[in-house]
């Protein structure tokens, strides 16, 4: 018997299998077993879907009365679809009844207002071609929506998760790909929306559909949808790369068409890729459950994926990996202080002091160094440390991880892959460890009187009032410290704290956490009283700068730095880098006036121009903090008094890296007093070189 006499053989021993247990009603599990992710005959196709999609056998009632507001858009809609068909005019106006039947039940059952980019008819499409009645089409087209389309599209949900999570997964494994796009400030919502919203059926022609929905249905995974999208993208990164003096029009454009380019017999190769080098290779957690559906068990949400830095990992997920069926072999990185780490840490992580990075970056790249020939060594020997997956792990509070975030941007920027962050950190560990009784089995070295969750939860056990914010915006309890530094500026704003509500914008909670070096002492003397003025006012020159923050690149003029720094009322001007909430450095200039302080961003094609990023009221200094270990890494924090408070509430802050700290601190507090003694414009403030 010759090899086709064969194949063929054996491809009618399985058709005639399904079709066998198609008819007996078979479990899902059965089928899937026969089909293997093979191409399924038309026969047969629309009751594997409608097993696969467990509709098989359901009834449903679809609608006669076509009332909704915007049923004359449905209809035109459909009539547009229908005459791309190409039925016989007999069949069309029967299609026609039967496509607005079930957009307009749809509609009135999940009440959702119908548009036309929602997607509905792409995913249509492909089902009235299997020749079944409306209402088992209703059933099919209702359970790929519920169960496959990112909820952003099926119930007119604002958010934009889908896209931040596809960034995260680009990012997690081609960093470079992901880079080049975002330097072109091209985000996944510009691309693949026609991708999400039809399951790629806007993009690709019938057949190809039919055999790539055999597969999906078949392996009943809704994040398959991130995985095939980053295989797309992926294989087309070197045309996108060659496109680099294209304009961001011409790309976006290309990347929207790269499903287009899918043919039936890539369909068994592109999901062997997604299984073997995307899927196994991407940390398990509950992302997707906040993409397709509410899961209030998850710890996980839409704000997470937005403000992350990088691919943020459960405990759940991390202390996993050592079971043999997990892929995902984990390289931790401890980040936290070395008197932390040693007072209990994760029994297979690895200790990179983040503070060297500032203090000597020599050293740091040493460190790093020694950290990725560990991480080699330890893959080598099949030790359990080992893992080609870098997470790192911070202590999950806001001011303790900023390091922690410089830290990761860098690796991140050098184009790492396979680079995580420990959702809320090492709080989040011991936390887990502790409520699951496993701390002894996963936490070493562990000191319950200096640990730091152990002294928070032991001062919470007795009374105190303890709260403070992780990374990612959950609350965790943190030990309260209040600074002196307060209660001086709040007898100065206290009166000014009514006119100046409702007008701080994006204020940020940063709790004191560690006694600190204070540049603005208590013992300065405090005059009367600046006088009231309206600290957000926008002057006709301000370029639209609001008074508090403002962080639009692309609506701040460009200006002449040296011109610009010999204003009348600039006192000084010095060079520094403004460290981002992401960890990303950038070229700055600090600029010290009469009453504000002016944070300017270089612009790196345009040597000696920047744009003006920040405006900051001196008056609304409260703190000026440093760290003991890194003295050129600066904190000026801004707040208003709050009525029965012991302090002001912290409104923003700026973290700057400055070479000379000890010269710019002392010129703006001394700014700061005279501003608070209402006389800004004393000649007291000796003015620096410019």
């Amino acid at each position: 018997m010759s090899c086709d006499e064969q194949s063929s053989e054996e491809h009618e021993t399985w058709l005639k299998e399904l079709e066998t247990a198609l008819l007996a009603n078979c479990d899902l599990a059965v089928l899937k077993n026969i089909c293997n992710q093979k191409h399924i005959p038309p026969k047969l196709r629309p009751e594997l879907w409608q097993a696969c999609l467990g509709v098989k056998g359901k009834s449903a009632t679809l609608t006669d009365f076509y009332d909704l507001e915007e049923q004359n858009l449905i209809r035109n809609d459909c009539q547009n679809l229908v005459d791309n068909l190409g039925n016989d005019e007999i069949d069309k106006l029967s299609v026609l009844s039967d496509v607005e039947s079930i957009v307009t039940t749809f509609a009135k059952k999940y009440k959702i207002t119908y548009c036309s980019n929602n997607g509905w008819l792409e995913i249509l499409q492909p089902l009235l071609a299997l020749k079944i009645p409306k209402n088992e089409i209703f059933n099919c087209f209702e359970a790929i929506i519920n169960q496959y389309i990112p909820k952003y599209f099926s119930s007119n949900a604002d958010d934009d998760e889908p896209f931040h999570l596809l960034r995260l997964l680009l990012l997690y494994h081609d960093p470079e790909l992901c880079s080049f796009l975002d330097s072109k400030k091209i985000t996944p919502d510009m691309y693949v929306v026609t991708w999400f919203r039809s399951l790629f059926s806007a993009h690709c022609n019938i057949k190809v559909i039919h055999s790539l929905w055999d597969v999906y249905f078949q392996l009943a995974d809704c994040s398959l949808l991130f995985y095939l999208s980053l295989i797309m993208l992926v294989n087309a990164k070197e045309q996108v790369l060659e496109m680099k003096d294209e304009s961001k029009e011409k790309l976006i454009e290309t990347l929207n068409a790269v499903p287009s380019a899918l043919a039936i017999e890539d369909i068994s190769d592109f999901f062997y890729l997604a299984e073997k080098y995307y899927v196994s290779q991407t940390p398990l957690s509950e992302l997707s459950s906040i993409i397709f559906g509410s899961n209030m068990e998850s710890q996980f949400c839409g704000t997470d994926l937005a403000h992350a830095l990088c691919l943020p990992v459960s405990v759940a997920d991390l202390l996993r990996d050592s079971s043999s069926e997990y892929n995902v072999k984990y390289f931790v990185v401890d980040c936290r202080p070395a008197e932390q780490y040693n007072n209990g840490h994760l029994s297979t992580a690895f200790h990179l002091d983040c503070s060297l990075m500032l203090e000597a970056p020599s050293a740091f790249e040493t460190a790093v160094q020694a950290l990725l020939s560990a991480q080699k060594h330890a893959i080598d020997a099949g030790s359990v440390a080992g893992g080609k997956h870098l997470c790192f792990m911070g202590s999950g509070i806001i001011e303790e991880d900023q390091l922690v975030h410089m830290v990761v941007a860098s690796f991140l920027q050098k184009h790492q892959q396979f680079v995580s962050l420990v959702f809320n950190g090492y709080t989040a560990l011991h936390q887990y460890t502790f409520e699951h009784g496993l701390i002894d089995k996963y936490i070493v070295d562990h000191n319950r009187k200096l640990c730091i969750p152990c002294r928070r939860a032991a001062s919470s056990r007795s009374g105190s009032d303890s709260s403070g914010k992780s990374f990612f915006g959950k609350k965790l309890d943190v030990t309260k410290e209040h600074n002196w530094l307060f209660n001086r500026v709040a007898t100065v704003v206290k009166s000014k704290s009514i006119e100046m509500k409702g007008k701080l914008v994006d204020y940020v909670t940063n709790p004191n956490q560690q006694t600190v070096e204070r540049h603005v002492s208590s013992n300065d003397k405090v005059g009367k009283r600046y006088k009231a003025t309206n600290k957000f006012a926008i002057d006709d020159n301000d370029d639209g700068l609001d008074g508090f923050e403002s962080d639009d690149e692309e609506r701040n003029p460009e200006i002449d730095v040296e011109s610009w720094c010999k204003r009348d009322e600039v006192i000084s001007c010095f060079k520094c880098q403004e460290i981002k909430d992401d960890g990303h450095m950038c070229p700055s200039y600090l600029i010290l006036t009469k009453s504000h302080l002016f944070i300017l961003r270089e612009i790196p094609h345009n040597k000696g121009f920047a744009k003006i990023m920040k405006k900051r009221p001196l008056e609304m200094v409260v703190q000026i903090t440093s760290k003991r270990k890194c003295p050129n890494l600066i904190t000026f924090k801004y707040g208003q008094s709050n009525e029965g408070e012991e302090g002001p509430s912290i409104m923003a802050t700026d973290l700057l890296l400055i070479p000379k700290p000890y010269e710019v601190t002392r010129l703006v507090k001394q700014q700061v007093i005279r501003v608070l003694d209402g006389d800004p414009c004393s000649s007291g403030v000796e003015s620096e070189s410019k």
